[in-house]
C-alpha cells in the first residue's frame, strides 16, 4: 500500500502507517527520504550505511519503485534532465530485476548513477 491508499481512506494515523508500510516490505520513508538526500548530496560513508540497513532487513527493490519514482520527480534538488535520467534508469533496472537480476546490486547502481549525475 502507498500513500494514495491512505489518502484515499482518511487513515491519518503515522503509527498505523508505518505498521502497514513496514508490514507491506516498504522501506520506512525517513530511511528512504535520507538515502536519496544522502545521494543527491554526493555522501557515500552514510548511503553505504543506509544500503547495508536496506540489505540487512531485506527490503525488496521492486516494491519500491513507485515510492523512488515519486521521490525523485518531487524532488526539488533535481534539475529537470537529471530526473528524466534518474527515471530512465530506474526503468532500465526494473527491466534488469525481471530479468533476474540481483536487488543489492541494483540498489547501489541506481544510487551511484545519481551520485555520478550530480557530480
Amino acid at each position: 500500500m502507498n500513500n494514495k491508499y491512505f489518502k484515499g481512506h482518511n487513515i491519518n494515523n503515522d503509527c498505523q502507517r508505518n505498521i502497514i508500510n513496514n508490514m507491506s516490505g516498504l522501506i520506512p520513508e525517513n530511511i528512504l527520504n535520507k538515502l536519496f538526500e544522502c545521494a543527491i548530496d554526493c555522501k557515500e560513508k552514510e548511503i553505504i550505511n543506509i544500503l547495508e540497513y536496506i540489505y540487512k532487513s531485506s527490503y525488496s527493490l521492486t516494491l519500491q519503485l513507485e515510492k523512488i519514482s515519486d521521490l525523485i520527480i518531487f524532488n526539488k534538488k533535481l534539475s529537470d534532465k537529471n530526473k528524466a535520467l534518474i527515471i530512465q534508469k530506474l526503468t532500465d533496472i526494473d527491466q534488469y530485476l525481471i530479468k533476474g537480476c540481483d536487488e543489492y546490486i541494483q540498489y547501489y547502481n541506481l544510487i551511484y548513477f545519481i551520485i555520478n549525475i550530480q557530480k
